[in-house]
Order: C-alpha cells, then structure tokens, then sequence
C-alpha cells in the first residue's frame, strides 16, 4: 500500500504519493484549459520524472489512436516496468 499521501503546500492541484519504493507526483487537470496544460508541462519540467502516466475517457483515447498511433499499454504493465 501506499506509504503517505499529501497535499502540495503551494499547489491545490498536485498531490505526493509516497510509496516506499518510488514517489508518485499526482497533477489534477481539467482536459480542456490551457492553464492546466501549462501546470502540466512545467511540473513536468520542474521534476524531471522518469515517466508520465495520464488518465483519459475512452473516447479521448479512441481520437488519439486515430490520429496517431498509440501503443495499448495497461497500468498495470506500465508499474510492472519501473
């Protein structure tokens, strides 16, 4: 289970999740403004993380295979690899 879980202090929309093993920066966004897509890319710049999970509906996903091709990866597989 998961070690820890905590609020940013300076950021109402990033939450830490510790772990022993590794530490997960959780980034709540809302999918259509522009203002989240920047927190999204400077946290991402800020942290340097070894990899980036998102969470989409299935519709989001089905338009992104669309227009490019993207691999059907599973969570579980994707944890199973760090």
């Amino acid at each position: 289970g998961l070690a820890s879980v905590e609020r940013s202090p300076t950021n109402e929309t990033i939450s830490y999740l510790g772990h022993p093993d590794r530490n997960v920066l959780l980034v709540g966004t809302a999918h259509i403004s522009r203002r989240s897509a920047q927190e999204v890319r400077n946290t991402i710049e800020n942290y340097k993380p070894d990899c980036v999970m998102i969470e989409l509906c299935q519709g989001r996903m089905n338009k992104l295979r669309q227009q490019q091709h993207v691999p059907d990866i599973s969570v579980e597989g994707v944890m199973r690899s760090l």
